[in-house]
């Protein structure tokens, strides 16, 4: 699976959402509401390829899974086949063109 990258911005605002107090998630426009999405386990080969680049599995307390590494990085994957993280190269946008930029000698 090719994993396309998604920063998750409103097309009309480019904000994210972000969670309010109550949970509920908003951006800058008016009267817009979002549903939070969870992340997933990666594949195994993705999450080979994770864990070779030094990161590891976490899940909250809410159930969501996102993957740890050095650095502060963290990456999320969603179940329609896209991930997000720190944003990755112009050229190629999957998961694993990302991981395999991070330089051997980063850990």
């Amino acid at each position: 699976m090719k994993r396309t990258f998604t920063d998750s911005r409103c097309p009309d605002c480019k904000q994210r959402p972000k969670p309010t107090t109550e949970g509920k998630f908003v951006c800058a426009c008016r009267d817009k509401g979002w549903i939070g999405v969870q992340g997933v386990e990666a594949t195994p080969e993705e999450s080979a390829l994770l864990s070779a680049k030094g990161f590891t599995l976490a899940r909250d307390k809410d159930g969501d899974v996102y993957y740890v590494g050095l650095g502060n990085r963290i990456i999320w994957v969603f179940a329609d086949g896209t991930w997000t993280g720190d944003k990755p190269s112009e050229t190629d946008s999957s998961l694993a063109a990302y991981l395999k930029a991070i330089p051997a000698d980063f850990f």
